[in-house]
């Protein structure tokens, strides 16, 4: 009698022995995975995120066969197992994938924007696993506990595994492809962090790369053998199927010896729990930011640096209007393909803005403030010279393409407008290396050179337009000092003008609540030539640009004198009155009719406006109020028995003998003297802005079919507004920004007159 040959991923008895162990192996590895995670700031450095994800399916996988969940569900509970089971196998498989593709794209691209590249791996690992998931569900594969011992795919090899493996295969394939191609795209040339860095990287992937091909190599041999050679040899067969069942069910182990070779050993400082807290906030940088990104970021740093100035000197040469030239940098054993894009143009730009070419050279000799910007799938890298006077800038194809075709008439606007706002592009170059090419603009720096205190993205749209919240404890720059401090510990700084560190962020429309103290005719013109500004980007088809503002702050000092605060602005006689509900909607003319009296009245013509209006307005009252309560004439009418009662009360207290006996009296004495007026005190210091600079930046944006879907789903399905939603047609975008800029700058539409010209 032949054996069946129904093979299954796990063990057809979820509690055997084989499938227990392996799932009690994967639960303590992917448990200590997990908590190294979550318990040390310096273990959630890239690649481990992905790790992480990998190691919580495989946990959620361990579990389902870690107890015997099959022996107590019915035919609908066992489908449900059986998908679920099917979600975790792929989205394991998923993972993996991703971790090969995140290592290369890492390597060949270091502007890679990691945090946005992570949700696209999440939707891509949890939707596949999601897919099989619901293909098994609606399929027409019968589960049933009273059956089948396993809640699980029970088919022949042909149909259901087959699959599985071709998933796996691919991965697998994947992988190697992305080895390979990683291990090709990186001579071991340039800069000695880059080399040393592209080494880890090579030996990170090359680990789990080569142990996840030998364990699915292992599990699909025990496939290929138990289908094609163990028919007739039961003794094997069960052996290779224990075997197999193990290795399934183990998976985490893999993941927990990748960890381990990756980070190293995970250990527990129990010392003391302040040692606990100071790692937990620790200066780490755990925004997914690898150590092989901002190597390769300073290799490409050196080589646009270099490019750069070796086009300024090249420029003189080129006497026609070509819109490109090339050039070859040969440095650090590296040869790298430098372009420079329509170099007699921003020539044009650097002569009229007064810029020495040989001082523009020097600028770039020395760097700082290099960091990236998170926005967008690539992020912005960005760096600063010495001297602040530039700033260079990442930029897409795209965004490079718009500059160049606006140029002509962004030059010609740039001559007309000599106090124009806009930003003052005097470079554009691209670079190309490790397979990629790589575009950069050089900027005015619109902030200048002096160091500001608070900064400001201002767009004119209210819609998701607030900055992040900090939480407590992230350490963060302060924006006086440049120092790290914890976020919310309001740790002292010996350059702030409040005493405390302030954080280092730019803040956004909706966390604007000032306006711009200039004097008016200089508040006019800022207008006028920003509505030029604005209406020349909306010709020219750019949208979602905004006004970068920053505040420098400082303290004034107040002088008082030996007058009272309180004298020096003259105050007039304030009639109060009894609150009570009107009959009639003249209460609010009543009220106010004579409230404020002119400054040459006398006391006794107030003294009748105030007793006039009292009359007027107790005839409009419901109800008869007291208005002196020390006027013995007072009369209690019938037709208010409440106001009667209380009044009476009133009038009929006295302190007696028994009352002076209470227990709540104090006979102590009033020690001091004390006025009605509630004292005040004087300040000493006021901080405020004394100096602003503002630009407007991000002007490379079209109105792309990109940006018009981004609209429609804003509006039609998340029903936010369509006027306050940064993703709007140019000239509502520029409609609303001259709004903006006339509100914060306190101009009305009248005072202004646009020249039509």
């Amino acid at each position: 009698m032949k054996p069946n040959r129904n093979y299954v991923l796990a063990d057809a008895r979820p509690d055997s022995l084989p499938t227990q162990t392996g799932a009690f192996i994967s639960v303590i590895s992917c448990s200590v995975i997990v908590l190294s995670f979550l318990l040390k700031r310096k273990w959630r450095r890239h690649p481990n995120p992905l790790i992480y994800w990998k190691a919580v399916v495989d946990l959620l996988y361990a579990l389902r066969f870690q107890y015997s969940w099959d022996v107590y569900t019915n035919a609908l509970g066992c489908r449900a197992l059986a998908t679920f089971t099917q979600f975790c196998l792929f989205s394991s498989e998923c993972w993996f994938l991703c971790m090969s593709f995140n290592l290369y794209q890492c390597s060949t691209n270091p502007f890679t924007n990691l945090k946005l590249n992570l949700q696209w791996y999440h939707t891509f690992s949890w939707g596949v696993g999601a897919l099989f998931a619901a293909l098994l569900w609606v399929s027409s594969v019968e589960f049933d506990p009273k059956v089948h011992a396993a809640c699980f795919v029970d088919e022949t090899v042909a149909d259901e595994l087959v699959m599985h493996y071709i998933v796996v295969i691919l991965a697998v394939l994947c992988a190697v492809v992305f080895a390979v191609l990683e291990t090709q795209t990186h001579p071991f040339r340039g800069m000695k962090e880059a080399l040393e860095a592209k080494k880890d990287v090579i030996r990170s992937a090359r680990i789990f790369t080569v142990a996840y091909i030998i364990y699915q190599i292992i599990l699909i041999s025990f496939w290929l053998a138990d289908v094609l050679f163990l028919g007739d040899h039961p003794r094997a067969l069960h052996l290779v199927r224990d075997a197999s069942s193990f290795l399934q069910t183990a998976k985490g182990l893999i993941d927990l010896v990748i960890w381990v070779a990756i980070n190293g050993y995970p250990h527990v400082d129990c010392r003391a729990r302040e040692t606990f807290d100071s790692d937990r906030y620790s200066d780490v940088d755990i925004d997914l930011q690898p150590q092989l990104n901002v190597a390769l970021r300073k290799e490409v740093l050196h080589f646009t640096t270099r490019g750069i100035v070796a086009a300024s000197s090249n420029t003189p040469m080129v006497t026609d209007g070509r819109r490109v030239v090339h050039l070859r940098l040969h440095e650090l054993g590296m040869t790298v393909c430098f372009d420079d894009y329509s170099p007699s143009s921003f020539r044009d730009i650097r002569q009229g803005f007064g810029i020495n070419e040989t001082l523009y050279r020097k600028a770039f000799l020395a760097t700082c403030h290099e960091r990236l910007e998170s926005g967008g799938s690539s992020g912005a890298f960005m760096f600063y010279t010495a001297d602040y006077s530039f700033l260079v800038k990442s930029v897409t194809t795209s965004e490079r393409n718009v500059l160049l075709d606006m140029l002509p008439a962004y030059i010609r606007h740039m001559k007309l407008n000599p106090e124009s706002h806009l930003t003052r592009f005097y470079g554009c170059h691209s670079i190309e290396m490790y397979g990629q090419v790589f575009s950069f603009v050089v900027m005015g720096n619109v902030m200048g050179r002096t160091s500001m205190h608070q900064f400001f993205d201002i767009k004119g749209s209210w819609v998701d337009r607030n900055a992040p919240a900090i939480p407590p404890g992230k350490t963060v720059i302060c924006t006086y000092c440049s120092n790290a401090f914890q976020y919310g510990t309001n740790e002292s700084c010996e350059y702030s003008l409040r005493g405390n560190h302030l954080p280092h962020i730019v803040l956004k429309d909706n966390d604007f609540h000032r306006k711009l103290r200039v004097p008016s005719d200089i508040a006019q013109a800022l207008v006028r030539q920003l509505d030029s500004d604005s209406n020349f980007l909306r010709e020219q088809g750019i949208m979602d640009y905004s006004l970068m503002l920053s505040v420098h702050n400082t303290k004034y000092v107040v002088e008082h004198t030996a007058t009272d605060a309180r004298l020096q602005s003259p105050t007039k006689r304030k009639v109060n009155y009894p609150v009570c509900h009107p009959d009639s909607d003249t209460f609010l003319s009543i009220a106010t009719d004579g409230a404020e009296p002119t400054e040459g009245s006398s006391d006794e013509d107030l003294d009748e406006v105030e007793s006039g209006n009292r009359r007027k307005f107790n005839r409009n009252c419901r109800y008869s109020v007291v208005n002196q309560l020390d006027d013995s004439t007072v009369t209690i009418q019938d037709d208010t028995p409440l106001l009667g009662r209380s009044m009476r009360r009133y009038n009929s207290v006295s302190y007696g003998p028994a009352d002076m006996s209470s227990h709540t009296f104090d006979d102590s004495q009033w020690i001091g003297t004390r006025t009605v007026d509630k004292r005040g005190y004087q300040a000493c210091v006021v901080v405020g802005p004394d100096y602003y600079t503002l630009g407007v930046v991000d002007m490379l944006q079209t109105w792309t079919w990109r940006k018009r879907l981004e609209r429609l789903w804003k509006t039609l399905v998340l029903r936010h507004d369509g006027l306050g939603i940064s993703a709007a047609p140019p000239k509502l975008y520029a409609q609303r920004f001259q709004h903006k800029m006339r509100d914060i700058l306190m101009v009305s539409s009248a005072s202004v007159s646009i020249d039509s010209n």
